[in-house]
C-alpha cells in the first residue's frame, strides 16, 4: 500500500483539553515542511507562543540525510504542531477552558467522523509525490452507476488530462458569462514547469488566460489541439477553452408541462397578509422571489401566477390528474409539504408509489448542536446559558430545486434566514400510463409537473455526494402539540368580540392593560391565527397547538402567583425525546427565564430545568411567532407590531440527551419568569414534543454484528486497486484480507515496520 488511513469516530464530551493524533517517527529533522495549498512552508519546533500551527491536507518531516520521510494527511484537520525533531501531532478536536466566552467550554462536543493517513516516502516530499497522496485522501474516486449502451468512445475517458504529474487542476467549471471551460493549474513543488500539456478529449479550439474573477489576462498558446503553457513555482494559471466541437450530441431532454388545477395560493406579496399561505400559521413563499420558471437538470417546470394571493399550488386531497400521451418514462414533480415531512403515497393507473415530501423550511442539514437554555445574546463574551445536550445531526437528502433566503410571516411581514425550499420528485410511469392520483393528504403542496424522457435519468452516484452521516442516529422528529389540563386565564381577545374588551378577555401586561388578540379582531391583520395553529418559526418544523380563545388559554403567572402546573392526560403514557415549550412575559428583560420542573408519571421528578421567559418585545432569538400585534383592553387601542413585536418564544429541551426520555410525563411545574419589574407576569401558552423513537442502525459495518472482531481495524489503500480498498460488511476480519484489512492485534507492529527507513 501506499498509504495508511485511519477513519475514526469519536464521540466527544471532554472539558478543557485537545485530542491530538501523535506520531513519534524514526526520521529526524529540526523542521518540518507544511502544505498551504499554494506553496509550502518550513517551520521548526514548538516554541512557548508558537505551540499550533497550521496546515492544508499535509506536512511532512523528511530526515535531515534526506533518503527517507512521512507525511500526516488530513481531510478535514488543519491545526498541528511538532514538539521535538522526530514527532509530529496533528490536532483532532480541541475543547479549551474559558471564563468568557463560556460557549467555548463545549466546543466540538458531539459525534465526529475523522479521516486522517501517514505515507512514507523515499528521498523528500516531492520523490513521494505526497500532493497525490493527499488528494487521494481527500478527493476519493466517486463511482455512477448508469445503462450500458454502445458508442465509440470505449471504455475510459477522460474529461481533461494534464501530462506533467507536478501540475495539478484545482478547478474545471464552466464560465460565468461564456460556453467556455475555466481550467485552474496550480505547480505543486515549487520548481518552475515548462511546455505542461492539457488536452481534451475531442481537442481544444481556442483558450485564453484570465484571472481568478475570470477577467481577460491574455492570449494563450494551442497546438494541435491541446494547450501548451508554462507555470512558475508554486503558481496559479487560470485558462477559459473552447473545447473543439464534436459529432455526437446528448439529446435534449424531450418534455411536458402537465395542466394542474390550484386550489391554494402559497405566495404572498411583501407587506400584505397571505390569503392562505404554505403552511397552518400562513406563513408563505415570498412572490418577489418565486420565478415563473424553474429549470432542473435540463427538466422544466412552468409555474402558476407568482403574485402574491393568487392560486398557484395544489394542495393534495386525492385529486387525479391526466397524464399527456409520449414517449415520457418519467414524471416530475415539484413539491414540498407543511407541518413536517409528510409521508405519502401517489397511484399511477391505480399502482402505489410512496414518497416522503421533505417539509418547505428548516435547514437542510447540520452537524451535531447543542441546545442552550436561553437564546443568542449579542454580547457573546459573556455566555449566561446552561449547556442542555445536543441534537443530532442529520442531513434532508431530496433534491433542491429552488429555495429562497426568507419567508413571509401571515401579516406580510420578512423573517430573516427562515429559509423555503421546493424539492424534485420523480415517479417512473410505465408505459402508457394516464392517470396520477394525488394523496390525500393536504399538507403537501405541488407547484408543478412535467412529464419528459431524460436520457440521463439512469445516471446516478454509487456514492453518497456529501456527509450523510453514516452512523446509529435518531433522525429527528417533528414535534407535534401535547394536549394539557391548568390553563388559568384568557389572555387572547377573540375575533367577535365588542369594546370594551376588557369584558372579554384579561390583561397579560397588568400595568399597562395590553393584551394578545385573534386575527380580525375589529379588522384587524395582525393578531394569533383563527386556526389557533401554526408551525414555529424557530425551527421551522415544530407544530403549535394554541388553546381556544373564548376560555382560559395560557398558564398565567405573576409576582402574586408565583408558580402554576400543566398536567398531562393520565392515560397517555407517551414518553418523549424532546420537548418545546411556548411562552412569554410581560414588564421582563431580554433574557428573563423560569424555572421548570418535569415530575413523571411514578413521581419522579427533574429539577435544574429552565425555559424561555423573554419580554414579549424585541428579543429577536428563539421566536416561535411574531408581529403580532396586541390591544389595549380599556380603550381598544392597537399597536400594530411593528419590528416584530410582540412575540411568544420557544425553548426546545433534549430530554434524550439528559436521559429524561424513558418515562411518561405526569406535570410541568413552572416558576414566574425572573425579572427586576414587580409587576412582571410570564404566560405558557402550548407545549409541543416528539415522541421517543428507536436509534436506526444505519452503519454497514457496524461491529456488534461480529462476535470476534478486534476493536481496532486499519485499511491499506492501495491507489492501484482503490475499487477493493473497503471490506464489504459481512466479511470476517482475517490477518490481512484480499480486502487490506489488517486485524487490531497486528496494527501496532505493522505501523512500527512502516514507519522505519
Amino acid at each position: 500500500g501506499n498509504r495508511i488511513e485511519f477513519d475514526n469516530t469519536i464521540d466527544w464530551r471532554s472539558a478543557v483539553c485537545n485530542l491530538k493524533a501523535v506520531f513519534p517517527l524514526a526520521v529526524s529533522n529540526a523542521n518540518a515542511t507544511y502544505n498551504w495549498e499554494v506553496g509550502t512552508i518550513q517551520r521548526g519546533n514548538d516554541t512557548p507562543s508558537k505551540y499550533e500551527v497550521p496546515a492544508h491536507d499535509w506536512f511532512d518531516l523528511t530526515d535531515t540525510d534526506g533518503t527517507y520521510g512521512v507525511t500526516v494527511l488530513s481531510d478535514c484537520k488543519y491545526g498541528s504542531n511538532k514538539p521535538d525533531d522526530q514527532t509530529l501531532r496533528l490536532t483532532l478536536l480541541r475543547t479549551p477552558g474559558a471564563s468568557g466566552y463560556q460557549d467555548q467550554a463545549t466546543q466540538d462536543w458531539g459525534r465526529h467522523e475523522i479521516l486522517y493517513g501517514l505515507s512514507g516516502h523515499n528521498a523528500d516530499w516531492r520523490n513521494g509525490q505526497t500532493v497525490w497522496q493527499a488528494m487521494r485522501l481527500s478527493q476519493p474516486p466517486i463511482a455512477f452507476q448508469t445503462t450500458s449502451h454502445s458508442g465509440t468512445l470505449g471504455r475510459s475517458l477522460s474529461l481533461l488530462s494534464v501530462d506533467n504529474p507536478r501540475v495539478r487542476v484545482m478547478a474545471v467549471k464552466k464560465a460565468e458569462d461564456s460556453a467556455e471551460l475555466i481550467v485552474r493549474l496550480v505547480e505543486l513543488d515549487g520548481q518552475a514547469q515548462t511546455g505542461v500539456h492539457v488536452s481534451l478529449p475531442n481537442g481544444i479550439a481556442s483558450a485564453r488566460e484570465v484571472d481568478g474573477q475570470e477577467r481577460p489576462l491574455g492570449a494563450a498558446t494551442v497546438n494541435n489541439g491541446e494547450l501548451v503553457t508554462d507555470i512558475g513555482a508554486y503558481a496559479l494559471r487560470t485558462f477559459a477553452i473552447t473545447p473543439s466541437p464534436v459529432a455526437t450530441q446528448v439529446p435534449a431532454v424531450t418534455q411536458e408541462s402537465v395542466p394542474l388545477l390550484f386550489n391554494r395560493a402559497v405566495t404572498s406579496n411583501d407587506g400584505q397578509s397571505s390569503v392562505d399561505g404554505f403552511d397552518d400559521g400562513g406563513n408563505a413563499i415570498p412572490a418577489e422571489m418565486l420565478p415563473s420558471e424553474i429549470d432542473y437538470r435540463g427538466v422544466s417546470f412552468d409555474l402558476g401566477p407568482t403574485t402574491g394571493g393568487q392560486l398557484n399550488a395544489v394542495a393534495c386531497e386525492g385529486q387525479q390528474v391526466l397524464l399527456p400521451t409520449g414517449p415520457y418514462g418519467r414524471l416530475y414533480l415539484l413539491a414540498a409539504a407543511a407541518n413536517g415531512d409528510q409521508v405519502t403515497t401517489f397511484l399511477v393507473d391505480g399502482e402505489e408509489v410512496r414518497l416522503t415530501i421533505q417539509d418547505w423550511g428548516g435547514y437542510v442539514g447540520q452537524w451535531d448542536n447543542r441546545i442552550w437554555e436561553g437564546g443568542i445574546t449579542e454580547v457573546a463574551f459573556n455566555w449566561p446559558w446552561a449547556y442542555l445536550g445536543l441534537e443530532p445531526a442529520y442531513i434532508r437528502r431530496d433534491p433542491i430545486a429552488w429555495f429562497s433566503s426568507h419567508r413571509h410571516t401571515s401579516s406580510g411581514g420578512n423573517s430573516s434566514y427562515d429559509y423555503a425550499y421546493l424539492f424534485v420528485y420523480a415517479i417512473d410511469l410505465p408505459p402508457g400510463a394516464t392517470t396520477l392520483t394525488l394523496p390525500d393528504n393536504d399538507k403537501v403542496h405541488v407547484m408543478a409537473m412535467t412529464a419528459a424522457n431524460d436520457p440521463g435519468a439512469d445516471t446516478t452516484p454509487a456514492h453518497p455526494l456529501y456527509d450523510v452521516f453514516n452512523r446509529d442516529i435518531v433522525i429527528p422528529t417533528v414535534m407535534t402539540p401535547i394536549a394539557a389540563t391548568g390553563w388559568n386565564r384568557d389572555i387572547v381577545v377573540d375575533q367577535g368580540a365588542a369594546t370594551p374588551f376588557s369584558d372579554d378577555a384579561m390583561s397579560f401586561d397588568t400595568s399597562n392593560n395590553w393584551s394578545y388578540y385573534e386575527d380580525g379582531l375589529a379588522g384587524s391583520a395582525k393578531g394569533l391565527p383563527n386556526s389557533r395553529q401554526f408551525v414555529s418559526i424557530s425551527d421551522g418544523t415544530t407544530q403549535v397547538q394554541l388553546q381556544p380563545y373564548d376560555q382560559n388559554n395560557v398558564l398565567f403567572m405573576e409576582t402574586s402567583q408565583t408558580t402554576g402546573t400543566l398536567t398531562f392526560d393520565p392515560a397517555d403514557q407517551t414518553t418523549y425525546d424532546r420537548l418545546a415549550i411556548f411562552a412569554a412575559s410581560a414588564n421582563a428583560q431580554s433574557g428573563s427565564t423560569g424555572a421548570l420542573t418535569i415530575t413523571f408519571t411514578d413521581d419522579t421528578t427533574a429539577t435544574n430545568l429552565t425555559y424561555n421567559g423573554y419580554d414579549w418585545f424585541f428579543v429577536v432569538s428563539a421566536n416561535a411567532i411574531n408581529n403580532l400585534g396586541r390591544v389595549r383592553l380599556s380603550n381598544g387601542d392597537f399597536e400594530d407590531g411593528s419590528e416584530g413585536n410582540p412575540r411568544i418564544y420557544q425553548t426546545t429541551l433534549d430530554l434524550k440527551a439528559m436521559g429524561l426520555n424513558e418515562k411518561p410525563i405526569k406535570s410541568l411545574t413552572f416558576e414566574l419568569a425572573t425579572a427586576t419589574d414587580s409587576d412582571r407576569s410570564t404566560a405558557i401558552f402550548a407545549i409541543s414534543g416528539a415522541e421517543t423513537k428507536l436509534a436506526i442502525d444505519l452503519n454497514c459495518d457496524n461491529e456488534t454484528n461480529f462476535d470476534d472482531v478486534e476493536p481496532f481495524v486499519l485499511t491499506l489503500i492501495d491507489i492501484d486497486a482503490y475499487d477493493d480498498a473497503y471490506p464489504n460488511c459481512d466479511e470476517q476480519r482475517a490477518d490481512v484480507n484480499d480486502d487490506g484489512v489488517i486485524d487490531g492485534a497486528d496494527v501496532q507492529a505493522f505501523v512500527d515496520a512502516l514507519l522505519q527507513p
